[in-house]
Order: structure tokens, then C-alpha cells, then sequence
């Protein structure tokens, strides 16, 4: 699934397309399962119910999770996990030519990874948005008092 493109990409990090690759829309799609799956992970331990409705584990469906809610991350993703480390195996630079706030290439891979990190939580605190068959709800996180009720 695909959470961001390459123009999300550049408002993001402008220069990264300075140093010869056209696009990145291969690496887009790994960083967006890899956002799946970061989510199906938590799914079914912090999350299921909405209402009366129960979410299981055994129904997510990664198709109606709210794309827009998830670009900033995937961005991330795809920068600090895919992108830096191609750049950085890849092309001969100095490590300061791609730089934010004088960060080298390792800092600034090591900066969207963290980046990522902050930005998945708060999309999880802030409640994850589903869409279960009506449009997007906010699936928010359950207490471990209820996640241990017992259910009739």
C-alpha cells in the first residue's frame, strides 16, 4: 500500500532528487508494507473496538486505514529506512551536499527514523483512523482494564 510519492518526498527533503534518481515510487510501496505491518503489529493489542463494534486482528484490512493520516510517516519511513541509505551506498558525497540544519547523510537517516518513530505514536494516541464500511472513525486505544474484560 501506498501512503506517500515522490512529490510528498521533495516537499519534505527538496534536494533529494539532486543526485541523479528520477524517482523512488519501488521504494514508496516497501515503506508503506512496512507501515502495515508496524500497524497490523499494534492492531490487535491496542486497538478493537469501536462501539459495539469489535475490530479484530483477524479482520484489518490495510485498505481502510485513512492515507492521509499516514503520509507524514510513510515519508519518514521512506526516507530514513530506503532513500538515505541508497543515496548514501550509492553516491559519492561529502555527507554535507544533502543536509538539514548541517546534518550529514547518517544524521539526517538517523533524524527520519526518529522522526518516524514520534510521528507513528502520535498518530496512534491521537487515535487511528478505520473506515468500517461508513466512512473513517477513530479507533482509539483501549485501556488493559479493557482489553482484559470478559465479553458474553
Amino acid at each position: 500500500m501506498i501512503f506517500a510519492d515522490d512529490g510528498d518526498l521533495e516537499r519534505v527533503q527538496p534536494s533529494v532528487f539532486g543526485y541523479g534518481v528520477a524517482s523512488f515510487e519501488e521504494l514508496h510501496e516497501a515503506a508503506g508494507d512496512e507501515l502495515v505491518r508496524d500497524v497490523r503489529r499494534v492492531w490487535g493489542a491496542i486497538f478493537g473496538a469501536y462501539g459495539d463494534t469489535l475490530v479484530r486482528e483477524s479482520n484489518f484490512n490495510p485498505d481502510m486505514l485513512n492515507p492521509v493520516q499516514w503520509n507524514s510517516a510513510a515519508v519518514y519511513r521512506v526516507l530514513g529506512w530506503h532513500v538515505l541509505p541508497l543515496l548514501h551506498s550509492s553516491v559519492a558525497l561529502d555527507g554535507t551536499t544533502l543536509a538539514v540544519d548541517g546534518m550529514g547523510l547518517n544524521e539526517l537517516r538517523l533524524f527520519y527514523r526518529r522522526a518516524y518513530v514520534e510521528e507513528f505514536g502520535a498518530v496512534l494516541e491521537a487515535g487511528l483512523e478505520y473506515d468500517l464500511g461508513s466512512g473513517f472513525v477513530v479507533v482509539n486505544r483501549r485501556s488493559v482494564a479493557e482489553l482484559q474484560r470478559l465479553r458474553r
